[in-house]
């Protein structure tokens, strides 16, 4: 049924347009924040495979996943009026900016519930600068399971087109 969206990109956009309006309509409309979530994860998860196929990232990344899911209001928000073409989300937006932004620390056995710290107060891994953790110990202890799949990660974006600079 889904096979050929996967080899499709204007369809896989089609999809994510679809995410992205349901999941504007749940703040809007119904206050479903929860499903708002849901639906900006499975945006966001088809905006990286598009990513992926255009050759513009090496692979679609879990923690931007994890970090749409269980995120704040501000950054749920946020990525939702960065990806629709009118300002419905404006007073929406004005009401939450003040939030504290949350990131989702990477490391499965992270003590803090939830493992959500505030992110300006995160450490990224310095090469990938994709993992993201709560401490230097979360970071530290996260490594030997974190060491394979970010030199695999760097490797496939070395081999990616280089952006013409700006």
């Amino acid at each position: 049924m889904f096979g050929p969206v996967w080899k499709d990109v204007a369809k896989m956009e089609y999809v994510k347009a679809y995410y992205v309006t349901k999941g504007v309509k749940y703040i809007l409309d119904e206050g479903r924040d929860d499903m708002a979530h849901n639906f900006a994860v499975f945006a966001n998860y088809f905006e990286q495979t598009i990513g992926v196929a255009n050759k513009t990232q090496p692979e679609v990344i879990p923690a931007k996943l994890a970090e749409l899911l269980n995120g704040d209001m501000n950054t749920l928000v946020k990525y939702f009026r960065q990806h629709i073409p009118c300002n419905c989300l404006d007073e929406k937006y004005k009401e939450v900016k003040s939030i504290t932004k949350l990131g989702f620390c990477c490391y499965s056995e992270c003590p803090i519930p939830n493992r959500t710290v505030e992110r300006k107060k995160m450490l990224y891994c310095t090469q990938c600068r994709v993992a993201n953790y709560c401490s230097r110990e979360c970071q530290v202890a996260h490594w030997p399971d974190h060491k394979d799949g970010c030199l695999k990660y760097m490797e496939k974006k070395a081999k990616l087109p280089k952006s013409p600079v700006r």
